[in-house]
């Protein structure tokens, strides 16, 4: 495994794990190593960063936008791109999922209780 990449991975887990509880305002950001395992695909390495906005800190700790990019990738080489946006700013309450990975791209639009879209193409 490359070694800058497990360096940067330890070190934004390090530093999430020093975060203070306290109210947040503006735009934040989280980042989370990721880690699995696949009999198919093998080890999986990556990085996951939510993005938070929390307008003038009033509704903590609830946000008003959040926005998650998952990079990974596995060791016998295929490589997945996960997006995901929410607001609660809108009057539909609608998460919008996105998946790029190296063979599928897959689409879902959901909302608490069902699934309204979801494709997936080659």
């Amino acid at each position: 495994m490359n070694r800058p990449l497990v360096a940067i991975i330890l070190l934004l887990a390090t530093a999430t794990a020093f975060a203070q509880d306290k109210v947040k305002h503006g735009f934040n950001s989280v980042p989370y190593p990721v880690v699995g395992y696949s009999d198919d695909l093998g080890i999986q390495y990556g990085i996951n960063y939510t993005f938070f906005d929390y307008g003038d800190g009033s509704i903590f700790p609830n946000y008003r936008h959040k926005a998650v990019v998952e990079l990974s990738r596995y060791t016998r080489g295929q490589t997945g791109i996960k997006l995901t946006y929410q607001s609660t700013n809108y009057v539909q309450d609608i998460t919008l999922g996105v998946d790029a990975g190296s063979i599928h791209v897959g689409l879902s639009a959901t909302t608490q209780k069902y699934e309204l879209y979801a494709s997936e193409t080659d």
